[in-house]
């Protein structure tokens, strides 16, 4: 009711439906290729012994230690949050879930804390929401990718903070 003469003007509503459809595609795609990158090398044969080294990576004898490297690195290999995230948790999250449940921990906590995570390193120069970002704003990496990186740099301290804070008091 409110843009109806706008809309009449535009066509009608097919034109910036079809303008919008195609305005996401390249979005899309940016963050499709960087999940399957991180699937293919999450699938490869010497991924494992990673994998196994990710696992057993302990401090303060709880799964956050792990969960958070693991999320960062699967974060930083796919260049997205969402990615890394879907593959860690799929590849680690029973096993994080079982460590943490031995120990008495909060699947809450393990949640929040690999959340956050997932945000630490989405902000690699292939990651497809960044170069979506740029694309939209018209600037290139090197104009933009400075600021981008201090601005992130910032978020696993986040993360950071909330193990310092569970492992000196057991509250997150």
């Amino acid at each position: 009711i409110v843009g109806r003469r706008q809309v009449r003007r535009q066509g009608g509503f097919l034109q910036p439906l079809n303008a919008g459809a195609m305005a996401s595609i390249p979005a899309i795609l940016n963050t499709a290729s960087g999940y399957a990158f991180g699937s293919v090398i999450a699938a490869l044969p010497g991924f494992f012994a990673i994998k196994d080294v990710l696992l057993h990576l302990q401090l303060g004898g709880g799964p956050l230690a792990s969960a958070i490297l693991t999320t960062n690195v699967m974060t930083a290999v796919t260049g997205s949050a969402s990615g890394g995230l879907t593959i860690a948790l799929g590849m680690l999250g029973q096993e994080w879930l079982a460590w943490g449940a031995s120990l008495g921990m909060s699947p809450e906590v393990l949640h929040r804390i690999v959340c956050l995570a997932s945000e630490g390193l989405d902000t690699v120069p292939h990651s497809g929401a960044l170069v979506t970002l740029m694309a939209v704003c018209g600037l290139t990496h090197r104009e933009s990718y400075y600021d981008v990186f201090v601005l992130t740099l910032l978020k696993p301290l986040v993360a950071v903070l909330c193990l310092l804070v569970y492992l000196t008091t057991g509250l997150v």
